[in-house]
């Protein structure tokens, strides 16, 4: 049987490599993300530009996953139970 998140369309926002630094400037965190005020939400790694894996909002918050598979799994893993 599928899984609800397969039924339903989903909407996925990326930024390429090359916009990135555009994209968090937008957003207001670039200079913080180079001063390494922003962790990873999952394992408190401090973000960088070069391992920063996912930015997603909560509420008024913006939050930061490192590259690490196994913090962009449990992530992901927790936005669908949230969902089902």
């Amino acid at each position: 049987m599928f899984k609800k998140r397969w039924l339903e369309r989903e909407k996925l926002k990326a930024v390429h490599d090359d916009d990135l630094e555009e994209f968090l400037s937008s957003i207001g965190v670039l200079e913080q993300i180079r001063k390494g005020c922003h962790r990873c939400n999952i394992c408190d790694t401090p973000i960088t530009i070069e391992n920063l894996g996912a930015v997603y909002p909560e509420g008024d918050k913006i939050n930061f996953l490192c590259e690490r598979l196994s913090c962009l799994t449990e992530i992901n893993l927790s936005k669908e139970n949230v969902n089902e």
